[in-house]
């Protein structure tokens, strides 16, 4: 795949005729652990993770960039590494009680030495369904890595959540999930990491104040020696339509 195609095909979708009427989101977050796939990628250091959407609800389209860079131990190699841009263009479509999605993921760690090369950049494509009419929405995602250089790993991701109204009007956000993974690069997979999160959104001005704690347990002792991690995330979102 051609590099810098993720960027080509944002700036095609926001040439779409009636882009200008999407909805845009703007984030800003502060991480206490960068969790992914159950690995720690910046050993226990925390992360500013801002991003941002543009959402086309009439044709189903989306493009968003997330950004990581760790905020702590600048000055090592083993943190700069994980200076991270990711691209995601996707569909969504309800059909029925199903609601599909699929896309195209484009990873960066372009603090990483030789970047842009197979080792610091990542592409996967992915497909999944959702079941929106049951109370917990149960889905799945499959993502497939198009890397030839450490491997095609597969993850597989089983999700489910559900709004538990509180007093005052405000929702508890209650979500499961559960991946499966098959890493090539290291050689194992199974169950690599269940992740129980908690959101409490909280209306300030214009914006959205949102703190996540999630508790993420880990098989895989290739992916994480730690079992349990128990971290969170702070949030200020702003979305204009």
């Amino acid at each position: 795949m051609r590099r810098g195609s993720p960027l080509l095909a944002l700036a095609l979708l926001l040439a779409l005729p009636g882009a200008s009427r999407a909805l845009w989101i703007a984030d800003a977050t502060v991480a206490t652990d960068y969790i992914w796939r159950g690995f720690n990628n910046l050993d226990g250091a925390p992360a500013l993770q801002p991003w941002a959407a543009w959402v086309h609800e009439p044709t189903g389209l989306s493009a968003t960039a997330w950004f990581s860079w760790g905020l702590a131990r600048r000055g090592e190699r083993a943190v700069t590494d994980f200076d991270e841009t990711d691209l995601v263009l996707s569909w969504t479509r309800r059909a029925g009680a199903v609601e599909l999605t699929g896309g195209l993921f484009h990873l960066s760690w372009y603090g990483r030495e030789g970047w842009p090369d197979d080792f610091s950049t990542v592409y996967e494509v992915f497909a999944g369904a959702k079941l929106v009419s049951l109370p917990w929405r149960p889905g799945l995602e499959v993502n497939y890595e198009l890397n030839e250089a450490d491997g095609n790993d597969l993850y597989i991701r089983l999700s489910g959540g559900r709004e538990l109204m509180l007093s005052g009007g405000r929702a508890l956000e209650v979500t499961a999930s559960a991946g499966w993974y098959s890493t090539e690069w290291i050689g194992a997979r199974g169950v690599s990491e269940v992740n129980l999160n908690l959101a409490l959104p909280v209306p300030a001005g214009g914006f959205r104040l949102i703190p996540v704690f999630t508790l993420t347990y880990v098989p895989l002792r290739e992916i994480n020696p730690d079992r349990f991690i128990f971290w969170g995330t702070l949030s200020l979102r702003k979305e204009v339509p």
